[in-house]
């Protein structure tokens, strides 16, 4: 009987996780969750461009204060 229970847990667990999968397919993106996605996309691409540049101007840097 014990080796029942993860077989049910695992099935319960499938079918919740489908559940959420089809409310998911299911929904449409609202305004406010498109404004949300685009800062969000917005803000990780200003985060790759600072990364960039710190690594661009970092040499400069180090040139101009003689750090090693």
């Amino acid at each position: 009987m014990a080796s029942d229970s993860p077989t049910v847990v695992l099935d319960t667990a499938t079918s919740l996780e489908a559940y959420f999968q089809n409310e998911l397919n299911a929904s449409k993106l609202t305004r406010p969750m498109w404004m949300l996605w685009i800062l969000s996309a917005g803000l990780i691409a200003l985060d790759g461009f600072d990364f960039f540049i710190i690594g661009v101007a970092m040499p400069f840097i180090q040139r101009d204060f003689g750090l090693s």
